[in-house]
């Protein structure tokens, strides 16, 4: 039997307020619906509030903001979009009374469809999912203690700021575009840029950052070659950029990725061959190169790769699926 509560919260937030040693509300994983009371402002001794997993919808008051007070804030997993006639869609900047909160250390609101312009303040970010769009601004590079920032499946565009070089306590970033400085503090371990918008070359800098081991650019607009001379990386295990544009020749140079598992280059328009010291990645497991534009045979290399066991290569040109019973193991 469930026992969730529900019906809105306008009256109760009132009588919530008088409570004077109050500090955390924790709301979530109920059935509340209608907006979130911008009378939360006035429970201003409120340090945490949890309102995730409901069904609130419109838009954040931008009044919730104003308590200095606030460490933790969890909008997720609602329904938050707000309104636009044409779109139906939220329009705008997240509230700029954001900034007001001083202590904030954590502010979630995935999958909320939010639409807007990305404005960080604080030091762990997770604004996934939604609908923001825009430049990530340089200001982000104030936040010396961020060691999250996740703005993955949004419509951001533009590349990361030099200034997140600054970051230097930064353990994941998933947004989009990767600059060599933000491995200065030697933490990057995940990089996670999928379901954008972002254009651009490849990041041939992320070769040069040791301490990152998974690298996820999936369905965005990355355009160009893959020069074949990119630096050699030992650390890297996970590399996905399916669903791109890019073109030219696989570099061979991925051979010296010594560490990769798992290489996914499909969905692209790589052409040309696949490299035959591909044979050399000991640990490779999963291969996916399907739905590009390759020619040539299946190299009997890849028999050396004694881990191999998925191999993708649906929806290849004509010559190269009529040569598949080439590769013998």
């Amino acid at each position: 039997m469930d026992f969730l509560l529900s019906g809105t919260l306008d009256k109760a937030v009132a009588n919530l307020c008088r409570l004077p040693r109050l500090v955390s509300l924790d709301l979530s994983g109920n059935n509340f619906t209608g907006a979130i009371p911008a009378m939360l402002a006035n429970c201003s001794q409120l340090d945490t509030i949890l309102l995730n997993d409901n069904r609130f919808s419109g838009s954040i008051p931008p009044e919730i903001f104003k308590s200095s007070k606030i460490l933790k804030l969890d909008l997720g997993f609602n329904r938050l979009n707000g309104t636009i006639p044409s779109e139906n869609r939220f329009s705008g900047s997240l509230p700029i009374s954001l900034g007001n909160c001083h202590n904030l250390t954590a502010f979630y609101a995935t999958s909320t469809h939010l639409g807007g312009v990305v404005s960080p303040e604080i030091n762990y970010i997770d604004l996934s999912v939604n609908k923001l769009s825009g430049q990530i601004p340089k200001s982000v590079g104030d936040l010396k203690n961020l060691n999250n920032l996740l703005l993955y499946d949004n419509m951001l565009s533009g590349s990361l700021p030099a200034e997140l070089g600054n970051c230097t306590s930064l353990v994941e970033i998933s947004l989009w575009t990767f600059l060599l400085n933000c491995c200065n503090g030697n933490k990057l371990a995940v990089l996670t840029l999928e379901n954008n918008h972002f254009n651009g070359s490849f990041p041939t800098n992320i070769a040069k950052c040791k301490s990152v081991y998974r690298v996820n650019l999936l369905n965005n607009h990355l355009e160009g070659n893959i020069p074949d001379d990119i630096e050699k990386n030992e650390n890297i295990s996970f590399l996905n950029v399916r669903g791109n544009m890019l073109a030219g020749r696989i570099p061979a140079a991925f051979a010296y990725w010594t560490n990769l598992s798992t290489i996914d280059l499909s969905e692209n328009m790589f052409s040309g061959s696949i490299p035959l010291k591909f044979g050399k990645l000991q640990n490779l497991v999963r291969l996916s190169i399907s739905s590009n534009r390759l020619t040539g045979q299946i190299p009997l290399q890849l028999s050396y790769s004694a881990k191999l066991a998925e191999l993708d290569l649906n929806d290849l040109s004509e010559e190269f699926r009529k040569k598949l019973h080439h590769l013998q193991y």
